[in-house]
């Protein structure tokens, strides 16, 4: 039987009493393996453990995306599951191991905040190097451990696929992918709920929005702000309950970037009117939308002052 290791020490196998077992995932946590910086995206435990907390809350509304965690809760019939390993055998009945085992992912997104847009969002990983997290029905993150530095699992084959509703089910969507070659088992390691600055089972990520201008002045400003999830041509799911501090109205001439006095919602009309401070016609600006760990919501439109 081949070792998987060269070290010819005999290994221990006593396990600490206190040791607290990973519990069934229930949750996904996507993120780029490598933002765009080139520094390698992890979980820091030393450098975000606050007052005995680690801080994630932030990690969900980072405003650059391509460090930012990106959650799916309240999975269902989430399955992991191993192949066997593959072994070469000589004649004398000796083993080699030629292939580990691999580990493949498949779970459901369902219920009724299900919308066939989610799939688009999904695809997107697999634009770039992506890693992942599990989420745990008991609250924990879990990654492969390396120092003080919790990393996300590489994957591969990464698909999502949509599902229609019938008599016996609502519409969901599957997500399938197999952990990487590279996966060892023995590094998972786990951040427990009680070390969390936030409660991942109820996490939300980042909502992505449109943001149209349908007029405005050299003080006010109309705008419309909605997702792609809805129905119908003109319900298009508006974003409501927005107060001036959602939005940021940024002079693309000066650099100065404006929050308004005033965001009034017109529900007839699905729109907010923004008030600010003097901005000479014909400026060129962009409106967008203010990304804080309360807030999370993105999106951007643009265009020049009265015009």
């Amino acid at each position: 039987m081949s070792t998987l290791c060269c070290d010819k020490n005999t290994p221990n196998t006593g396990v600490f009493p206190c040791a607290k077992a990973i519990k069934k995932t229930v949750s996904l946590f996507f993120q780029a393996k490598y933002a765009n910086d080139g520094t390698r995206n992890t979980i820091d435990i030393d450098s975000l453990t606050v007052l005995g907390t680690v801080g994630i809350n932030a990690m969900l509304s980072d405003p650059d995306p391509s460090k930012r965690l990106y959650p799916i809760s309240s999975m269902q019939d989430v399955d992991i599951t191993a192949s066997e390993p593959q072994y070469r055998t000589f004649k004398n009945q000796t083993k080699e191991l030629t292939q580990e085992a691999v580990y493949s992912f498949m779970g459901l997104i369902a219920g009724d905040g299900v919308n066939p847009a989610i799939v688009k969002y999904l695809k997107k990983t697999n634009c770039r190097e992506y890693q992942f997290y599990l989420g745990t029905s008991d609250g924990s993150i879990v990654g492969e451990i390396s120092g003080t530095k919790l990393n996300g699992i590489d994957w591969t084959g990464f698909y999502a696929m949509g599902g229609f509703a019938n008599f016996e089910k609502q519409s969901d969507v599957t997500i399938r992918f197999d952990f990487s070659e590279t996966f060892k088992y023995e590094n998972l390691y786990q951040l427990t709920a009680d070390v969390l600055d936030i409660d991942i089972l109820t996490a939300t990520g980042v909502r992505p929005v449109n943001i149209s201008v349908v007029s405005s002045t050299a003080t006010t400003m109309a705008v419309r702000v909605f997702h792609d999830y809805g129905d119908g041509l003109v319900n298009k799911n508006n974003v409501v309950g927005l107060v001036p501090a959602n939005f940021r109205i940024k002079r693309l001439d000066t650099g100065v970037v404006l929050t308004p006095s005033l965001a009034t919602e017109d529900v007839v009309n699905q729109k907010y009117d923004l008030t600010f401070t003097t901005v000479p016609l014909t400026t060129p600006f962009e409106v967008y939308m203010n990304l804080a760990p309360t807030f999370k919501y993105e999106g951007l439109a643009s265009g020049l002052i009265g015009v």
